[in-house]
C-alpha cells in the first residue's frame, strides 16, 4: 500500500519507512485491540512487558509523525488518513492506558511518581481529542466530518455502552521525606524490611531495575551496598526528588554455581533490603534447538522447532509476523482433519528440566472458529513418543459469532485461544510433541510450567536455546 500511495512522491527510504509503520501498527493492534486495552492488560512488573509495549508505541508514533513531515503537502491529507491516524491514535491508546496503570499502582504505594504518571495520562487524552479534531474538522476541509466521533477506548462491554477514560488519581505529599521501593518482578513496594527477587541466571535474566521514588515533599539522599562482588549496581548514591530508577546487574566472571547476595538500601532513616540469588547454568552438552527450563518454567516460539513431520501430504508452514510475540505455524492443505493421533502430523520441540514433577503445558494458539458446526480445533500432547493427550483449544460449550458467548467473546477481545494439559515428568531431557488434529488450528506458542507461571498477557518471554541455522518453509 505504501509504494502504491506514495511511490510516486516519496523516496525509497520514506517508501519502506511508511510500510514498517503499517506493519508495526497492524502487529501491535494484534496483540489486543486498543478500544479493549485496560490499565490492567499489560502486567506492569513481571518481564518488563508494559515497558516494552509502551517502548513499541512511542517508537510507532515517532516514525509515524517523521514521515508525516516528508510527506509533500498536497498527500498529508491522503497520509494522515491512511497511516498517521490509525498508527498514532492507537499509539496514544496504548501509552495512556499502560501510563494509567503505573498512575494506580505508584499511588497505591503513596508515591509522588503517581503524578508524574496520571500528567502523561492526561496529555494523552487532549492528544486523542485533537487527534480526532483533525480528522473531523480540519483534514481535507472538513470532508470526513464527525467520522472519527465515536468512543474507542475504554469498552468496559462487547459495545461501546459505558465507555471512559482511565481513571487518574493524583498523591498528596508528606509534608516531610519517605523513601518507597519498588522493583521489576514484585507486585508490592518496599519501605522497610527485606525484598526478594526472582532468580537471576546466565541464561535470561541478568538485570532487574529498582525505583526509589518519593511518599512526601523534601529530597533525601540514599545509598546502595552489595555485599558481594558479582552484584553490579549502576548507582551507589545520590538524591531522590521524586524518583530514581537504578540497574541491577550480574558479573558473571564471579559466579560459578549458585550464589545469593544481599543489597542495602538507605535514606531518609530507613533501610530497605533486597535479596537475590544468581545461578551460573552450564550447557556446555546442551544440543542444538533444546531449551532450558529457568525456575521451573520454559516458552518457546511455535516455529523454533526441533523436527517438524508431516503425513498424508500435510506440512507445516511458518505464518511470518502473525502471532502476539514473534509468529505462527500452521497444517496445510487447510482442509485436512484427523480422527486418529497416530495418522497425524506434529511438531517436535527439545527441553529439558531441571526438576521432576507435574508440569502444566500451556498452548496459544490463533483465534480461530471452528471451520465447521460439529467440528472442532483439537490437538495431541505428548513427552517423549508415549501417552499422548488430546485437547481442544476451544472451551466446551464455544459457540463462534454469538457475541453472548462468553468463551467466543473472550477469544476475539484476546486475540487468542488458551488451553492446558497436565503431565508428569521427569528430571532431564525431554521431546514434547505437538499434534494437529483439526484444520484451522494455528499454533503461536508453548509454555511448560511446574506451577502457574508469573501474569502476564503475553505469557513469558521465550526461553533460552542453542540456536542452529535452520531454513524454515515460510506462507
Amino acid at each position: 500500500m505504501a509504494r502504491v500511495t506514495f511511490g510516486t512522491v516519496a523516496g525509497e527510504d520514506t517508501i519502506d519507512g511508511i510500510a514498517k509503520v503499517l506493519s508495526d501498527y497492524s502487529r501491535i493492534n494484534g496483540i489486543r485491540k486498543p478500544e479493549v486495552i485496560t490499565s490492567s492488560t499489560y502486567n506492569l512488573t513481571n518481564y518488563k512487558e508494559a515497558n516494552i509495549i509502551r517502548t513499541r508505541a512511542i517508537t510507532l508514533e515517532n516514525e509515524a509523525r517523521k514521515y508525516f513531515e516528508l510527506i509533500p503537502e498536497d498527500y498529508k491529507d491522503t497520509y494522515y488518513q491512511l497511516v498517521f491516524y490509525p498508527a498514532v491514535a492507537s499509539a496514544n491508546i496504548i501509552k495512556m492506558q499502560i501510563n494509567a496503570g503505573f498512575n494506580q499502582f505508584y499511588y497505591k504505594l503513596g508515591s509522588v511518581l503517581a503524578n508524574q504518571f496520571g500528567k502523561l495520562v492526561e496529555e494523552a487524552i487532549i492528544i486523542d481529542e485533537q487527534l480526532q479534531c483533525y480528522y473531523n474538522d480540519t483534514m481535507s476541509s472538513g470532508k470526513w466530518q464527525g467520522i472519527m466521533s465515536s468512543p474507542h477506548i475504554g469498552y468496559t462491554n462487547w459495545d461501546s455502552k459505558g465507555w471512559q477514560y482511565p481513571q487518574i488519581n493524583f498523591v498528596v505529599p508528606r509534608s516531610d521525606s519517605f523513601m518507597i521501593v519498588n522493583m521489576e518482578g514484585l507486585e508490592v513496594g518496599y519501605t522497610s524490611g527485606t525484598a526478594i527477587l526472582p532468580p537471576f541466571t546466565s541464561l535470561g535474566r541478568d538485570s532487574c531495575s529498582v525505583t526509589i521514588s518519593n511518599g512526601g515533599c523534601i529530597g533525601f539522599d540514599f545509598k546502595t551496598v552489595a555485599n558481594s562482588d558479582w552484584i553490579k549496581i549502576d548507582t551507589d548514591h545520590g538524591t531522590i526528588g521524586d524518583d530514581l530508577t537504578i540497574l541491577i546487574s550480574i558479573d558473571w566472571n564471579y559466579v560459578t554455581a549458585k550464589s545469593g547476595g544481599i543489597i542495602t538500601i538507605t535514606g531518609n532513616g530507613q533501610k530497605v533490603d533486597i535479596s537475590l540469588t544468581a545461578e551460573a547454568v552450564d550447557i556446555s552438552n546442551l544440543s542444538e534447538m533444546c531449551f532450558v527450563a529457568v525456575d521451573n518454567i520454559i516458552s518457546i516460539e511455535a516455529e523454533h522447532t526441533f523436527n517438524q513431520v508431516g503425513k498424508s501430504g500435510v506440512e507445516w508452514k511458518v505464518i511470518v509476523n502473525y502471532g502476539r510475540t514473534l509468529s505462527s505455524i500452521k497444517m496445510f492443505p487447510t482442509t485436512i482433519s484427523f480422527e486418529q493421533i497416530e495418522d497425524a502430523q506434529y511438531l517436535e520441540y527439545s527441553i529439558y528440566l531441571e526438576n521432576a514433577g507435574e508440569y502444566i503445558v500451556t498452548v496459544l494458539s490463533a483465534p480461530t472458529n471452528n471451520l465447521l458446526f460439529n467440528s472442532r480445533l483439537k490437538y495431541g500432547i505428548s513427552f517423549d513418543g508415549v501417552n499422548p493427550v488430546i485437547a481442544d483449544s476451544l472451551q466446551p460449550g464455544y459457540v463462534a459469532g454469538n457475541y453472548n458467548n462468553k468463551f467466543w467473546k473472550e477469544g476475539v477481545l484476546d486475540n487468542i485461544h488458551i488451553m492446558t494439559t497436565a503431565h508428569k515428568l521427569e528430571k532431564g531431557a525431554h521431546i514434547l510433541r505437538f499434534y494437529g488434529l483439526d484444520a484451522g488450528l494455528v499454533l503461536q506458542k508453548l509454555v511448560i510450567s511446574k506451577g502457574t507461571p508469573p501474569a502476564s498477557y503475553l505469557a513469558p518471554p521465550e526461553s533460552y536455546y542453542k540456536i542452529r541455522n535452520t531454513s524454515y518453509n515460510n506462507y
